[in-house]
């Protein structure tokens, strides 16, 4: 495609949106030719020169159309692209908002839970034996209680817990004067803490109001301690 023909597409009358194959072809060889590129960079000083121009005094109608024509297109394309990115930020953010309150909930719902269970355990099966345990959830929940063969503190007892509709067997242990419940579930949690590791384990770690929250998963089963001890001693025990 020679010079001509190349500039010519560029003026068309109706400026494409949309590239044909032909206005591609003109680009490809305005791009690669340095007298075009040069005629380009002459024609936008002299664009930038009577902008002001045109809109103020009396013009040729075709210089008018020329220069506003460009501007209204560039102008369109700005607040096309304004108005995606707009979007985009404000679903990103309403994803935020609606993460960090389900989270919330749950963190709040927990400690609730544990409250009261400070006050009343209500232990619905009260032993220290694995077999008993797993006898009386295997009718209650739909998922294995598997108590983890780290925890290092006195198993006592549980009861089924529902929370926002999702069962827990939710067992009770003895370390010293505290009674520290585990959450056992095979619902998913979002995470509802800042992510670590212990050792090689990872869990998530909340903090609210003097009360820990350590969460991890393991084999499809999702743990929750609740727990108003030292974040140091109740990792300890956790490992």
């Amino acid at each position: 495609m020679n010079c001509s023909k190349a500039r010519k597409l560029f003026y068309a009358k109706d400026y494409p949106f949309v590239f044909t194959p032909d206005l591609l072809e003109a680009k490809r060889h305005i791009e690669g030719c340095s007298e075009c590129k040069r005629f380009f960079e002459e024609e936008e000083r002299f664009v930038e020169k009577i902008r002001e121009l045109a809109l103020r005094e009396k013009a040729p109608d075709y210089i008018k159309k020329r220069v506003l024509g460009k501007r209204a297109e560039k102008r369109k394309d700005f607040w096309y692209i304004a108005v995606i990115v707009f979007f985009l930020a404000v679903s990103s953010l309403i994803l935020y908002l609606k993460g960090k309150m389900q989270k919330d909930l749950w963190i709040n719902l927990l400690i609730k839970d544990y409250m009261h269970v400070m006050h009343s355990p209500r232990m619905q099966v009260t032993s220290g034996n694995l077999l008993d345990i797993k006898r009386f959830f295997s009718k209650k929940v739909s998922f294995p209680v598997n108590p983890p063969s780290s925890f290092s503190a006195e198993l006592e007892g549980g009861r089924l817990c529902i929370l926002k509709n999702v069962k827990f067997a939710l067992l009770f242990y003895r370390h010293r004067n505290y009674l520290i419940p585990l959450f056992i579930t095979g619902n998913k949690i979002p995470p509802l803490g800042k992510r670590e590791k212990i050792d090689s384990k990872k869990v998530y770690v909340a903090k609210k109001n003097g009360y820990v929250i350590i969460q991890w998963l393991k084999n499809g089963l999702t743990y929750i301690v609740v727990s108003d001890l030292d974040l140091k001693e109740l990792k300890e025990l956790i490992l």
